[in-house]
């Protein structure tokens, strides 16, 4: 029963302490709602380096924000070794009094080589009646962008593309740090400056994009934040073979491969097949995935082949528990039931059945007793302890159980005895009711006197 509890709570212990052993236990890994994983930090100490050292900053009205420069960072991600942050989102609208109301759109990223915005998983959507989205870097020299027309009642629900009737599509040039999204209308003596109109652009995932739930905007649908990727890689200005040939500063864990970053001199670190976990931890790196009643060719001899789930192991470690907890209960079970028997046989108890002797079981004494409750007790000296009770529904008894010291109750003419004793009948002698011969000390059941002690009955009808 002890060893079960302990594998529980070692199993517990273990389950929680995922993910963090690895690092300086002082390390702090949550800002607000968004997990920080390594090689990120908060602390000094607890990032790879002052590169990947991120502020957690406490905005009134906000919450806590992790924060990348002035962008605050929705997720990261070791898997793929991208990073969500926040984006305003661009529009173009003129008000009920046919005022122009604005916003464009300039970010940079911090001077950091290792970050770069996402020209795989990001594009740009533009909703609305003839507008014209324009995006470039910094210098304006690197410019994508389209143009999104209505020339008649626009129903998203009937499309699955944005292909130009009411809403459009573009791509992010690949090896940006900058960004400039403008928004501008086209055909200024049109219907553009009509009270209501209003066209909005705003980053997306790059996959497959549902537009049957939009619509037009209007003047109260814009404003809101989008989401943009962002790509980082661990190191810049590194291929991976020279990375490699320099083991000490050689980024990848255990069970990785380095991926050429691709747009730029750079390298990542992700997990070979049949593995996850973090690729960039020092300590513990990929883990096999472990798949019940399969194994992975080659892995036999890899001691890092296949790590038991933390479910499987706190699991294991319930149902040892609960087996050890039931096997235990079991077997004391067994060992009063076995230990009845054997006092029942030594007190005499199948001799002084077949002299009709009123035998009680011990279970049934002590739930007359209420367990030998002291508030049952009636009397108590140095040979015995007298308890009242009730049996049988509603007959009252006195339980007179006799201390460790006096074992010789059970003798040969004290057989005798007790059928003599339960057989006679006087007003001046208690009746004894019965035996119970399953305890090591047999208890004696007596008929209850109301009204005081034996002596007292005696002298006040004498």
């Amino acid at each position: 029963m002890k060893i079960g509890h302990w594998l529980l709570t070692v199993a517990v212990a273990w389950w929680f302490q995922q993910g963090s052993a690895a690092l300086p236990r002082k390390c702090t890994h949550q800002c607000g709602d968004v997990t920080v994983p390594y090689p990120f930090g908060l602390e000094p100490n607890c990032s790879r380096s002052k590169e990947f050292l991120l502020d957690c900053t406490n905005t009134e009205g906000s919450g806590f924000r992790l924060m990348l420069g002035n962008l605050t960072i929705l997720k990261i991600s070791v898997g793929d070794s991208t990073m969500v942050v926040s984006l305003p989102e661009v529009y173009e609208c003129y008000d009920q009094n046919y005022s122009l109301a604005n916003r464009t759109l300039s970010i940079n990223l911090p001077p950091n080589p290792r970050y770069k915005i996402s020209e795989t998983q990001n594009k740009l959507i533009v909703v609305g009646c003839n507008a014209l989205a324009d995006v470039a870097d910094g210098g304006g020299t690197v410019r994508r962008g389209c143009a999104s027309y209505c020339s008649s009642n626009v129903d998203f629900a009937k499309e699955t593309t944005c292909s130009g009737q009411g809403c459009c599509q573009a791509s992010i040039p690949g090896g940006l740090t900058t960004l400039n999204i403008t928004l501008s209308s086209i055909g200024q003596n049109e219907s553009n400056s009509e009270g209501g109109h209003c066209a909005r652009a705003f980053m997306v995932d790059n996959r497959p994009f549902n537009i049957s739930n939009l619509t037009l905007p209007t003047f109260q649908d814009v404003g809101n934040n989008t989401s943009l990727v962002l790509d980082w890689m661990v190191e810049s200005n590194v291929t991976c073979g020279k990375a490699r040939s320099n083991p000490s500063s050689y980024a990848c864990g255990n069970n990785t491969d380095c991926k050429e970053f691709g747009n730029g001199p750079g390298y990542r670190c992700v997990c070979r097949d049949g593995y996850n976990g973090n690729p960039y931890n020092p300590f513990k790196g990929c883990k096999a995935i472990c798949r019940v009643g399969k194994k992975y060719k080659g892995k036999k001899k890899n001691k890092d082949r296949c790590e038991i789930a933390p479910g499987v192991i706190a699991g294991a470690a319930i149902a040892v528990s609960v087996f050890g907890i039931t096997v235990t209960g079991s077997v004391s079970v067994t060992l009063r039931l076995r230990l009845r028997k054997i006092n029942f046989r030594r007190n005499g108890g199948e001799l002084l059945q077949q002299r009709k002797v009123q035998i009680f079981m011990e279970e049934e004494l002590a739930k007359a007793t209420n367990n030998y409750n002291d508030n049952n007790k009636l009397n108590n000296d140095h040979s015995s302890s007298v308890y009242g009770g009730t049996i049988a529904g509603d007959t009252v008894v006195v339980v007179k159980k006799p201390q460790d010291e006096h074992k010789s109750i059970i003798r040969q003419d004290f057989q005798d005895e007790l059928e003599f004793l339960m057989e006679k009948s006087h007003k001046n002698m208690v009746k004894l009711k019965g035996i119970c011969l399953e305890t090591e000390i047999p208890l004696l059941v007596y008929e209850y006197i109301p009204n005081g002690t034996l002596f007292k009955l005696i002298q006040r009808t004498s």
